[in-house]
């Protein structure tokens, strides 16, 4: 380097393009797919010694749309009111019926519609609930979880609803698409929802750590000479 000449480019030289190949979204099958490499196919014999199926034939791979297939989903089944002086215990419970939704989206507690104080709740602040108090569906949707009706491709009569997660990006920014694929458990969630990560989470790691503490390796080389 010599004449004070740098190694660099002046900033108003420098010219940011856009790629015209991004995507709006992602699937979550799509890392599993860029990695897959095909091997021989490995056939299970019957008794007959003829190939046969080890696994249960299936009319889809998509998963019925439900609030069990999606945690992503709010699970409005029933309306709860949580105590705030026992870390979020289960005060009172309600129908659907017995709530109705205000304009700025929260749930209510109709007039009329009473419940007796648990015993546990008699001498702390959560002992009064009247009419118009808040309950929250016992899941709530999740903050991250997006639906939008939109256009779908370039034909403006046709309507597509898409579910996507804004928590799970790509480096491009693109979310995460959650439409026909289960998720069973996510810990990004907010509201966190415990029971499916315990039920899905917990007891798998647990299950793989006892794998792991077991686990034998064999040498390939046979010791007979």
């Amino acid at each position: 380097m010599s004449g004070g000449e740098q190694d660099g480019v002046d900033p108003e030289e420098t010219v940011i393009e856009e790629s015209g190949d991004a995507e709006d979204d992602f699937h979550p099958f799509d890392e599993f797919h860029e990695d897959y490499k095909p091997t021989r196919l490995q056939k299970v014999l019957g008794e007959d010694g003829l190939p046969t199926q080890n696994a249960e034939v299936i009319d889809s791979d998509i998963p019925p749309l439900s609030p069990e297939t999606l945690i992503c989903m709010g699970d409005l089944s029933e309306f709860v009111v949580r105590s705030k002086s026992h870390h979020g215990v289960i005060a009172y419970r309600f129908t659907p019926d017995e709530v109705e939704q205000a304009p700025d989206g929260e749930y209510l507690v109709k007039e009329g519609v009473t419940k007796p104080v648990p015993e546990i709740f008699a001498n702390s602040r959560d002992q009064v609930l009247m009419a118009g108090s808040v309950a929250e569906p016992i899941r709530p949707p999740c903050k991250h979880y997006v639906r939008q009706l939109g256009q779908g491709g370039d034909n403006p009569n046709m309507r597509v609803v898409y579910r996507l997660c804004a928590a799970r990006r790509t480096t491009e920014g693109a979310f995460m698409t959650v439409g026909n694929t289960g998720v069973w458990a996510c810990t990004m969630r907010e509201p966190r929802h415990l029971d499916s990560e315990h039920r899905y989470l917990n007891l798998f790691d647990e299950k793989k750590i006892q794998q792991g503490a077991t686990r034998v390796s064999n040498s390939i080389f046979s010791n007979k000479g």
